[in-house]
């Protein structure tokens, strides 16, 4: 009998300290996620001159691409919905309910109006918006009608919380350097609009590719001489057409749908700006 016991507790102290790590990390990753950035400390949008509605227009459906994710009228979508993973839901924007410096937390720094992180709200990119498009941008979205459409809440299942504590997850408030949203820049045209569209986002900081999570495909590396088999004609046909040099069809999760929008000048370069990335 007393051996039997032994057995049994040898067995069980594993799972013990399984379960006790997991539930620990569960804690934490939960207070991670709960966390408030000191929002009085920010610089924010201010009432200032109202914005171009039709070039917010442009920046929503093409270099933000906010589209993806709110949907192409503004009224947001469920992005993910896993018993496992949890629900995360990007909001309906319609009513104008928005002023500058709300949108601005949102949009430039990753945080909801009480200064929690926002979850894979790409505003890493976004922080590199200049305050004209951010004006020109929240004149867009405050023009839209309402949808009257009602969505849950996010709420992230314990799955989530583990992808977020690993990374797998985006959570860009924590990569942001908010003392710097909205300073003068001197980065190229292409440069920006590497920051803004997301090139960095997905293929990592030196455009060299990262993993995406567990359900994507990694992003391939694009900077440098990652593409030195590539003419500017293929990348201008990638873009337009989603159709790589070799004839196979980019993967669906890259946005050359939106990216086709661009014109001639701007596809030039963004071209030139991810080659000099080194």
């Amino acid at each position: 009998m007393r051996r039997t016991h032994r057995w049994i507790l040898a067995l069980a102290s594993p799972i013990v300290l399984v379960v006790a790590g997991a539930v620990t990390l569960d804690i934490w990753a939960r207070s991670h996620l709960a966390a408030r950035l000191p929002i009085d400390d920010l610089t924010l949008a201010d009432e200032g001159p109202p914005g171009d509605v039709e070039a917010g227009r442009r920046l929503y459906q093409t270099v933000a691409n906010c589209q993806e994710c709110h949907g192409p009228e503004g009224a947001g979508s469920l992005t993910i919905d896993d018993g496992f993973v949890g629900r995360l839901v990007a909001p309906d924007l319609t009513g104008g309910g928005h002023t500058p410096a709300s949108f601005d937390l949102a949009v430039r720094h990753g945080l909801d109006p009480d200064g929690r992180p926002l979850v894979l709200m790409p505003s890493d990119g976004y922080a590199a918006l200049s305050d004209k498009d951010l004006r020109d941008l929240l004149a867009y979205v405050q023009s839209l009608p309402p949808s009257g459409r009602k969505l849950p809440r996010s709420a992230l299942g314990i799955g989530g919380r583990q992808l977020v504590l690993w990374g797998q997850l985006h959570v860009p408030a924590y990569l942001i350097d908010h003392d710097q949203v909205g300073a003068p820049s001197d980065a190229s045209a292409g440069e920006y609009l590497a920051r803004v569209s997301g090139c960095y986002g997905c293929h990592g900081d030196d455009l060299q590719g990262r993993s995406l999570g567990p359900t994507l495909p990694p992003a391939p590396p694009i900077g440098g001489d990652a593409l030195d088999s590539w003419s500017e004609a293929d990348f201008q046909r990638a873009l337009r057409e989603g159709i790589r040099p070799d004839g196979r069809a980019l993967d669906p999760t890259m946005p050359w749908p939106a990216l086709s929008r661009l014109d001639d000048d701007e596809v030039a370069d963004l071209w030139h700006a991810i080659r000099n990335v080194r």
